[in-house]
């Protein structure tokens, strides 16, 4: 196989797997296995997509995302800059603290990017006492 074929078949392993993700129930003692999936349309595709958009929301530079994902070095004067990979780390960080904590800047935000308002209720106000 060349590389290319390789390429291709990782990521088709790769996107079968997570397409797995999930509980897994087995029909009898050795049986076919059933896997029901968190996200069955999950891909690398996908994740990448969404990392990128979460990146942006977090104002990390473009710069930094395009690197993050392997784009960019393709000019002559990449060729003369040494980028910082921490820069990337960093940003990762940021992404996975704000996925699993909800955190930006190390603050506590809502994960649903709005503001969550109280509803007004119907009827007779209720009386203090």
């Amino acid at each position: 196989m060349d590389a290319r074929q390789d390429y291709l078949q990782y990521i088709r392993q790769t996107n079968n797997a997570l397409r797995k993700i999930g509980d897994c129930e087995r029909n009898g003692l050795g049986g076919k296995k059933t896997h029901h999936a968190i996200c069955p349309d999950l891909s690398t595709y996908w994740a990448r997509h969404t990392w990128a958009t979460i990146a942006a929301s977090l104002d990390i530079p473009k710069e930094t995302i395009a690197a993050a994902l392997g784009h960019g070095g393709n000019t002559v004067t990449d060729i003369y800059i040494d980028f910082d990979r921490r820069k990337v780390d960093e940003a990762n960080r940021k992404v996975l603290d704000w996925v699993l904590y909800g955190k930006k800047d190390g603050i506590i935000v809502d994960p649903a990017f709005k503001v969550r308002e109280e509803k007004p209720r119907r009827g007779r106000p209720r009386k203090i006492s």
